[in-house]
C-alpha cells in the first residue's frame, strides 16, 4: 500500500506567500514606520520642530494612525 502525497497546488504556494508578506507589511507599519518620513517633511516644507510648535499633537496622531493601519493589514 502506497500513498501518494499530492504537492499544492501553485495558487495555494501564492496564497500563502502573500499573505506571509501582508503580515510583514502589517508589523512594519504597527511596530517600526516612524510616524513622519524625511519625504514628508520635505513635502510639508516645515522643519520637525517648526511642525511640533504648531501641531504639537500630530506625530503622535499619525503613529496611531500607522497603528491601525498595520493592524488591519495583519488582520
Amino acid at each position: 500500500m502506497t500513498q501518494h502525497r499530492r504537492s499544492w497546488p501553485f495558487s495555494a504556494i501564492l496564497l500563502v506567500v502573500f499573505g506571509v508578506a501582508l503580515v510583514c507589511i502589517g508589523a512594519f507599519f504597527m511596530f517600526l514606520r516612524p510616524p513622519l518620513l524625511p519625504e514628508d517633511m520635505r513635502f510639508v516644507g516645515l522643519s520637525l520642530q517648526q511642525l511640533q510648535a504648531e501641531q504639537p499633537r500630530m506625530a503622535s496622531w499619525l503613529e496611531r494612525v500607522f497603528q491601525v493601519l498595520g493592524g488591519y493589514a495583519v488582520a
